[in-house]
Formats: C-alpha cells, sequence, structure tokens
C-alpha cells in the first residue's frame, strides 16, 4: 500500500484547500474542524489555533449532557471573501487556506449542520395533548368561517379578527427574550384590538389622555360630593369628545393646530349645540310628551316616557329626526369652513379633520348640556338602573363619540374635495358622515317607543360602523398628507405662506428663505442667506488617522 506524503494512507483521506475529509472520502458531517487532528499547514504557513470545540459530534462520540448557550464554530467555505480575524488573531492576507468565518447560534435553535442525522434515533411521537392535523377537505363550518373572514377583511375588520398565530412572538405568559424578565400578559387578541383602533398609537404620547382622564375623573368626584349628578353627567360627556380631538391633532401631518384655535372651534360647536339642541327639545315637548324631568329632544333615550306617549308624530321624527340634525351637519362643517381663508388651514387634509372633528366634540357637549341640565337643580326622573345605565353610556358616552367622528369624516371630505376636485374624493369621508349622524338621529326618534333598549343598540350599531369608517378615512387622509411631503421629504411647508413647496433655499410660491439643515446629523436648521460658521481640521504629526 503507497503512502501519502503527508504519512496517510489514501483511504484515510486527504487535505485540499483547508478542508478536512474523513476516510469514507465524503466531507464531514459537522461544520467545524477537529483541532485534536494534527493539520500540516499549507503553502509554508502556519494555520491559526482554531477555538475548542463545546460539543464534540463526531460519529461515535458521545454528546455533552448539558451544552452550553451558544456554540462558536470555525466553518470553511471554498471561495469568497472571509473576515481576516479569528478569536483576535490577525491571519496573513498570503494565506487564503486560513481564513474562517464565525458562526455563532443558541443551542435551543436547530441548526441543520449541528448534528449527525442519526438514522436508529425514532421520529417524536405526536402529543396526545395536541390537536389533529386538520383534513384537506373543508367542513362547512370552515367554508363559513372563510366567508365570513374575507367580507371583514373588505370593511376593515381582516386584523381584528385573524386568529392566525404570529411564530416570531414570545409564547404568552413566559419570559420575553428581549432580556428584560418581562412576561407578556397582553394575548395576541387584545394586541390587534389595539392596533386596530388606532396602529399609530404607539408612535404619539399617552400622557394628553391621562391627564385628561385624571381631571374628568377628579371632577366628577367634586360634583357628586357637591350633589349634583347633573354637573357630574356633563362632565362625562365632554370626555370621549375631548380625547378624540387630542388623538386627531397628534395625527397632524404638516403643522400642528394652536390649541387655542381648536379650542376655540370646540367653542363654537358648543354654541351650535346649545341652540338647536333647546330648538328640538321644545319642539319634542310641545309636540310629542314633556314628562320624565330632562330634555329627552337633545339626545334622545325617553325610554318609558316616550312608550307611554307612543309613537312621534310627524312633524317631531321631520324635524327632530332630519331637519334639525342637517342643520347642525351645516354648523359643524361652516365654522372650520370659514377658516379656509388662511392658508395654514387648507394645506393638508388632517386640518379638516382636526377643526370639524373639534367642532362636532363641541356640539356633542352643548347637546348633553341641555340633556341633562335639569337635574342640575332638580332630582333626575323616577326610573329603574337599567334604564339609567343605558341613557348614562348611550348620552354621555356613545353619542357624543358618533358625532365627533362624523363631524370628523365630514371635514376630511371636504378638504380633500379642495384639494383635488374630484367627486370621488367626497363620497367616502363625507357621505359616510353626513349619511351616520342622520341615522343615529333619525332612528333615535322611531325606536325610542320601543323602549331604552332598542334605542340603546341602535346607537351602539351606528357607533360601531361610523369608527369603521372612521379608521379608513384617517389612514386615508394621513397617507395623503405623506405623499404631498413626499417619501424623501423632497417639498416642505413654507412658514410665511404656509403652502407646500420643494424643498430648497427659498419658497417656489413666495420667494421667502425656507429654512434648511446645516447637516444630516445636526437638528439645527438656518435660514438661507445666514452665514455658517467655519469649521477647520487640524492634523498633528502624531495622528496617522489622517
Amino acid at each position: 500500500m503507497s503512502q501519502h506524503p503527508d504519512g496517510k494512507t489514501p483511504g484515510e483521506g486527504s487535505y485540499s484547500d483547508g478542508d478536512r475529509r474523513d476516510s469514507g472520502g465524503d466531507q464531514d458531517l459537522h461544520p467545524a474542524i477537529d483541532p485534536r487532528e494534527p493539520v500540516d499547514p499549507v503553502d509554508g504557513h502556519e494555520l491559526p489555533t482554531p477555538p475548542p470545540l463545546d460539543i464534540d459530534e463526531r460519529e461515535g462520540a458521545m454528546p455533552d449532557p448539558a451544552p452550553p448557550d451558544v456554540i462558536e464554530l470555525s466553518e470553511h467555505a471554498e471561495g469568497g471573501p472571509r473576515d481576516a480575524t479569528l478569536d483576535g488573531n490577525v491571519v496573513d492576507d498570503a494565506n487564503p487556506a486560513g481564513r474562517t468565518r464565525r458562526v455563532e447560534f443558541h443551542a435551543d435553535d436547530e441548526h441543520s449542520g449541528s448534528r449527525a442525522p442519526d438514522d436508529s434515533e425514532p421520529a417524536p411521537a405526536p402529543d396526545d395533548a395536541g390537536t389533529a392535523e386538520p383534513s384537506s377537505s373543508a367542513t362547512p363550518l370552515s367554508r363559513a368561517s372563510s366567508l365570513f373572514a374575507g367580507a371583514a377583511s373588505k370593511v376593515g375588520l381582516g386584523t381584528l379578527l385573524e386568529t392566525s398565530e404570529d411564530p416570531s412572538r414570545d409564547t404568552p405568559g413566559e419570559p420575553s427574550r428581549d432580556g428584560s424578565g418581562e412576561s407578556r400578559s397582553a394575548s395576541p387578541f387584545m394586541e390587534r384590538v389595539r392596533s386596530y383602533v388606532d396602529p399609530r398609537l404607539q408612535m404619539f404620547s399617552t400622557t394628553p389622555h391621562m391627564r385628561l382622564l385624571a381631571a374628568g375623573l377628579v371632577l366628577i368626584l367634586l360634583c357628586l360630593l357637591a350633589n349634583s349628578g347633573g354637573l357630574a353627567l356633563i362632565v362625562l360627556a365632554a370626555i370621549v369628545p375631548i380625547l378624540i380631538v387630542i388623538t386627531l391633532t397628534q395625527h397632524d401631518v404638516f403643522e400642528k393646530e394652536s390649541n387655542l384655535l381648536v379650542a376655540a372651534v370646540g367653542a363654537g360647536g358648543s354654541v351650535v349645540g346649545l341652540v338647536l339642541s333647546l330648538l328640538s327639545s321644545w319642539i319634542h315637548g310641545s309636540q310629542w310628551f314633556d314628562t320624565g324631568v330632562l330634555h329627552f329632544g337633545a339626545a334622545g333615550f325617553g325610554g318609558r316616557f316616550a312608550e307611554a306617549a307612543g309613537n312621534a308624530p310627524f312633524i317631531v321624527w321631520s324635524l327632530v329626526g332630519l331637519v334639525i340634525p342637517a342643520l347642525a351637519i351645516a354648523g359643524i362643517a361652516g365654522i372650520p369652513i370659514g377658516l379656509r381663508r388662511w392658508p395654514q388651514f387648507r394645506n393638508e387634509v388632517m386640518d379638516g379633520m382636526i377643526l370639524t372633528g373639534a367642532a362636532g366634540a363641541g356640539f356633542s357637549i352643548g347637546a348633553s348640556i341641555v340633556y341633562w341640565w335639569p337635574m342640575i337643580a332638580d332630582p333626575g326622573p323616577q326610573t329603574n338602573v337599567s334604564d339609567w345605565t343605558l341613557s348614562i353610556i348611550g348620552v354621555s358616552l356613545a353619542r357624543p363619540a358618533v358625532i365627533a367622528l362624523c363631524g370628523a369624516m365630514i371635514g376630511a371630505g371636504v378638504w380633500r374635495y379642495m384639494l383635488t376636485p374630484s367627486a370621488s374624493m367626497i363620497v367616502l369621508p363625507a357621505v359616510s358622515g353626513i349619511v351616520g349622524y342622520l341615522l343615529l338621529t333619525f332612528g333615535s326618534i322611531q325606536l325610542q317607543p320601543l323602549g331604552i333598549w332598542p334605542e340603546f343598540i341602535w346607537t351602539l350599531l351606528v357607533l360601531a360602523a361610523v369608527f369603521v369608517l372612521y379608521r379608513r378615512v384617517l389612514d386615508g387622509a394621513v397617507m395623503t398628507d405623506r405623499q404631498a411631503l413626499g417619501d424623501q421629504q423632497e417639498r416642505l411647508v413654507c412658514p410665511s405662506c404656509h403652502k407646500v413647496t420643494p424643498a430648497g433655499a427659498f419658497c417656489a410660491r413666495c420667494g421667502k428663505p425656507l429654512p434648511v439643515r446645516v447637516a444630516p446629523d445636526e437638528d439645527r436648521v438656518r435660514i438661507a442667506g445666514e452665514p455658517q460658521e467655519s469649521k477647520f481640521t487640524v492634523n498633528l504629526p502624531d495622528d496617522r488617522s489622517k
């Protein structure tokens, strides 16, 4: 038998390009080089000592019962660039065969080359507690579920109703892998609910919302201690619409609107709400019924008093249910439209949503003031706890939310139509807001004689439909405003004329200087024409990096 120059027989394998082969001529199943086998130098250069293996997985060796968390392997690859360092030791550039690449992975992760396949090892048996593999044939229940999921995705509920688990997520109830040691207590469904309510909510601060809730709870407690349930209910009715307005202002893309201006628009909407609600209450009380202490014409929920009075006459459901709500829509949209004479209030769609949303929020607060006002000095109507609970939820929470969201959608439709004169731009937002509010008022008048439960359920259904449409309108408004600025911020808003102009030294509309950045890594801005600071770099003799 002939001997190989390195002292090994041909059957024991040879060395080629730094790859070690076993006696069968096949490449080792493990990607590491065994440091316990001697390796001859290649091209007269000494090879660096590879790191010791933590696990010896050669064929026939016993595995370590306690593998470490991290295994470091030196994987040789023929051809291609490799790192010139290994464990801090520099490898000579003239020795390409000695270049190695480090691979680091966790011991609990699966790796194709981490261990050799063992034919004798039986396949793991399926867990008895696990669920069985669904059959390929679809059952009627699965087909109905698929149809329902498809219909839900078309109206914007696909993400909310998604039931598939994300494999990348940590297991609920177990510590997260980010090293924080905190466990995820929220279920995936609740995470989807939060992301559907507002996917950009995590980008904004919730401090204003928390402050408003804390202040509202304190005021409600003080009103109750002062024995004024009417004031407490009025404060409660103001919380939800103000929260909606705060959230809308956080989505502003171009310029943040003044808080005083938004409050002034809301105050104007409150005046409109007070006037029209007083008119509705007068028509409602004079033509239908005036029992029950409260002004039911302002917000509905007549309950057993409407049941005793019977169906509403034509003049009530036509005026209170249709005509006066149409005037309310005109007042909610008219105040913000009057501000369009100034350019800073007409250069983005979110301006319309914020201003009309504030007007709608003010209108709902004014209507709640008229509704609950008799309870400030006098006791409330004598009714059961169920009617009280449904009335408070409907008048102080659900109806204000519907009015504020409808107002925001109306403003989005008007502003998008003004920016891009197209009938399709106004169909979904404006029509959804108008129809949603009219359905709320007209349905409330028609359902009051049937009891408080049908009216309450109707209000919740209208709120759900309006919210789904509002989410689509909000996403469209934010996307439109971002497209106006460009993906790479090619355009900006001129601080002088408040119009969108290409980024540069001067505004293309008014010619005034534009704020420009000194450097991409600096936050300071300077006006074009401002003298720049001179910066010098001096290279000292011992500075070898220059």
